[in-house]
């Protein structure tokens, strides 16, 4: 069986994040930008969650990943490895995948039989303190 409960596992990594400063002016802009956006860790716990009560384990789940090259990506992506083990990078420019058919065969073959897959694709948008979409203010 599993060494921790996946729930309570997710559960404790998101408690243990770093995550910025809660700035509620500027999460005001986003939810006016983009309607019901939620952060990693609500995305996190609510996949990890659902998915765990549908009988995927991550001893029988592939993760498998197309998100933006950026590095504003990677924490996403690092934090579904500390829950499913390791990733199949299909890549991805503004989260499309560029491995293609043959990609997505490779893939397919590292599924465990029986096994589930757990695809993770996306974007992601800058957003400037001043409102900007596309802008990312970097340190």
């Amino acid at each position: 069986g599993e060494k921790e409960d996946v729930i309570a596992k997710i559960k404790r990594l998101v408690k243990e994040a770093k995550t910025p400063t809660k700035d509620d002016a500027f999460d005001a802009l986003v939810q006016d930008l983009f309607p019901g956006a939620i952060d990693n860790n609500a995305l996190e716990e609510a996949v990890v969650s659902t998915l765990a009560k549908k009988g995927f384990k991550p001893s029988t789940t592939l993760l498998a990943t197309s998100l933006c090259a950026d590095e504003l990506a990677r924490k996403l992506e690092d934090d579904f490895v500390k829950i499913y083990g390791n990733n199949f990078n299909l890549g991805g420019l503004s989260g499309f995948p560029f491995a293609g058919n043959t990609g997505f065969g490779a893939m397919a073959a590292h599924i465990p039989d029986d096994g589930h897959c757990l695809v993770v694709y996306g974007p992601h948008v800058g957003i400037a303190a001043d409102g900007t979409v596309g802008k990312v203010e970097r340190d």
